[in-house]
């Protein structure tokens, strides 16, 4: 079945859908008009894999009406401080998860099938799977949806703060050492993952 695309479905799925809520109403309406306008202009995006743009183009949105009432400065810490609270609260399944046995392992055969099924037009992986070695787990991100639609509207800025997400899920694990040296919302040839067991 195909998702639905239209702004008051992807506010509810985003990062924002509880501070969504707090606002005043002409700005929520404001946003969800933003969100119809983004749709109609990258269609080659909606499809079922990148249900994702929730999050895109609900922070483009509401980027651009917080920057009504407040500087750009301080629009980007409002953005960035309720999506980065909003993935904080779902972070800890990750600090579980890594206790299970053959964890990387784990990861290594489950990844590429959820990315393949939760990544839609515009991204690209490679792969580095070793299933002898359940202690390295190691892909690259070649092709990136934050990174060109973000770039389309000169908003590079919110590239990073997209990325931050992953040092947010994986960067405090207790047993597993997670590293990236680039990434391409950072003008990188590709993002980098590692994960390594300590």
């Amino acid at each position: 079945m195909k998702k639905q695309y239209n702004g008051e479905r992807l506010i509810k799925h985003s990062r924002y859908c509880d501070y969504y809520k707090k606002i005043d109403y002409s700005m929520q309406v404001n946003i969800i008009e933003h969100i119809d306008i983004l749709i109609s202009e990258n269609r080659e995006y909606c499809d079922n894999g990148n249900y994702n743009l929730s999050n895109i183009f609900t922070s483009i949105a509401l980027y651009e009406q917080l920057q009504k009432k407040y500087s750009k400065e301080e629009s980007f810490q409002i953005l960035s401080h309720h999506m980065w609270q909003y993935v904080e609260k779902n972070s800890m399944i990750f600090r579980k998860l890594e206790k299970i046995p053959y964890f990387l392992w784990i990861m290594g055969i489950l990844l590429p099938y959820l990315f393949n099924w939760g990544s839609g037009y515009g991204w690209h992986y490679q792969w580095h799977n070793d299933l002898s070695n359940n202690n390295i787990l190691k892909f690259e991100c070649t092709q990136c949806i934050y990174q060109q639609i973000f770039k389309k509207y000169g908003l590079e800025e919110l590239g990073p703060m997209f990325c931050f997400v992953d040092d947010i899920n994986y960067g405090d694990l207790k047993n597993i050492n997670f590293t990236r040296q680039h990434t391409l919302c950072k003008d990188g040839e590709n993002c980098d993952f590692l994960f390594i067991r300590k």
